[in-house]
């Protein structure tokens, strides 16, 4: 009698039974609080301290990501209604209620004035679009939801594997690529936490000691080490508490010496992710329904596919400055979407001199005429918002009939050392083309001088 082969396993074989493994969903469900309600608290932040009134209202344009120009539609007025409604839209994520919708709707919106305005970039910007768009495609109001409750949706205590191995694989991403970034000579040498903590010795009870001279090497090496060893530690059962405390210490510090809005506490609250499901458990409350028939899953493939594409762009995306010439510290070219978390300072003054071939007569175009002092403080040091602000110079001239040239004559600190030209003085950024990739040429080369 013939016996059937014995298959081996593929690695897909492998993947599908892994990524579609049934296992409690409420981390999930944690994860749809927290995330909903740190949405919630942003956009009533920003409208209660006049964030939205000051970057929205009381100015003349938003400096965009280059190629979503078209976004100014969003600018005015219109922008406290829209934050209110990103405000509420975190309450009925968090909530479970219109789930699907409210979620989509809330990634689209946060997505947008993330791509509006980048002055005011921050890494927990980019890291809340990232957990909007994931919350999206997670069955997250499956359990201890309005929309359960309604009885619009079947209910069930359990999830595929892979909705919760996602936000574990994005958080680790942040801190090891964070950890990885800050190896480089100046912040081993603790030089920017010398220049940020000169300044912070009026802090209540902490500040006098922030001016010891062991304190910035301390915090500098402090934090490649816990930003690396962060995750492993809570994946740990002996060290999860340690883990823990740690992290509380290191995000409170965060928040009281830096005031960075809400990423200390949304760092903390994602750091939970990495506990037990049985943790979970002890305070989500069970769904009514928890008997469900699961029938194969639908798209498997298609969704593995997506996942690792995914996967791969945030492995990638941090490691682009290295196929881009020059140092990122000062071109700024594959700094953005990185995880490039407080490594340096920068401080400069931009002067830009319109010139009008025609007459031959040329002179220096007020910025202050054009940008708020916010705008004005960062455009120095950011090569790609000088290249914007000359092309918008341009086109108001153009406008009145007048064809001109725009020079940046910007000059920039690094980590303290002496200030020296950032850009090309003699190229007309009116003209050149910006080439998204990175490399372009008329940013200065970086020279170590201290």
């Amino acid at each position: 009698m013939a016996t059937a082969p014995v298959t081996t396993p593929t690695i897909f074989t492998k993947l599908h039974t892994a990524a579609f493994r049934q296992v409690s969903n409420a981390p999930l469900v944690y994860l749809r609080v927290l995330i909903g309600f740190i949405m919630f608290l942003e956009g009533f932040h920003s409208l209660v301290t006049g964030w939205v009134r000051d970057v929205y209202i009381h100015t003349n344009f938003t400096f965009t990501f280059i190629g979503f120009e078209w976004l100014q539609f969003l600018h005015g007025p219109i922008m406290y209604w829209y934050y209110g409604g990103i405000s509420l839209l975190g309450l009925m994520v968090c909530t479970g209620l219109f789930y699907r919708v409210s979620a989509t709707l809330l990634a689209l919106m946060w997505t947008s004035v993330s791509l509006l305005q980048k002055t005011h970039y921050n890494n927990h910007f980019y890291l809340m679009v990232l957990l909007c768009w994931m919350m999206v495609f997670v069955p997250a109001n499956r359990r201890f939801s309005l929309d359960g409750k309604r009885g619009t949706v079947t209910e069930t205590n359990h999830c595929d594997a892979w909705c919760i191995f996602l936000f574990q694989f994005q958080v680790a991403c942040v801190f090891v690529y964070a950890a990885i970034a800050k190896l480089y000579p100046d912040w081993l040498k603790a030089v920017p936490l010398k220049i940020w903590l000169s300044n912070k010795g009026d802090i209540p009870l902490i500040g006098p000691y922030l001016k010891l001279h062991w304190v910035p090497y301390a915090l500098a090496y402090l934090g490649i080490l816990f930003d690396l060893l962060i995750v492993p530690a809570l994946l740990w059962r002996k060290t999860r508490k340690l883990a823990f405390i740690a992290a509380l210490v290191f995000n409170s510090l965060n928040a009281t010496i830096f005031h960075i809005g809400t990423f200390p506490f949304l760092a903390l609250g994602l750091g939970v992710i990495f506990y037990p499901a049985s943790f979970f458990e002890s305070f989500v409350p069970n769904a009514r329904k928890t008997e469900i028939t699961f029938a194969p899953v639908k798209h498997s493939k298609a969704i593995l596919t997506v996942l690792g594409i995914y996967m791969v762009m945030q492995i990638i995306l941090p490691l682009r400055h290295h196929f881009i010439p020059g140092n990122v510290f000062w071109t700024e070219e594959g700094h953005r979407l990185s995880w490039r978390m407080m490594l340096r300072t920068k401080r400069g003054n931009a002067t830009f001199i319109v010139k009008e071939p025609s007459t031959g007569k040329y002179w220096i175009e007020d910025i202050s005429k054009h940008l708020t002092p916010d705008q004005a403080h960062g455009l120095a040091a950011h090569p790609d918002m000088c290249w914007q602000f000359a092309q918008y110079v341009y086109n108001i001239y153009k406008n009145k009939g007048q064809l001109v040239q725009v020079h940046a004559y910007a000059t920039v600190s690094l980590n303290g050392r002496p200030e020296r030209y950032i850009i090309d003085t003699n190229v007309n950024l009116a003209t050149v083309k910006w080439k998204h990739l990175g490399g372009n040429k008329w940013i200065t080369s970086y020279i170590d001088r201290y």
